[in-house]
């Protein structure tokens, strides 16, 4: 299962997400890679690329 469309909470007034707790429950949950879609900010994408790497987990950037 693939997930191609998450919001962190860097996406203003649409998820109150933080990347760590994505990554941790996706990973838990058997997900081998998904799409990090953050609206209108790119602030997370280095932090999202580190994080999937320290996790062995495929990641996009939408």
């Amino acid at each position: 299962m693939i997930h191609l469309q998450v919001q962190s909470g860097f996406s203003f007034l649409r998820s109150v997400c933080g990347l760590e707790e994505l990554v941790y429950t996706m990973k838990s949950y058997g997900m081998k890679a998904a799409a990090l879609t953050d609206h209108n900010a790119l602030y997370g994408a280095f932090k999202w690329v580190k994080l999937c790497e320290k996790m062995v987990f495929n990641r996009s950037l939408a």
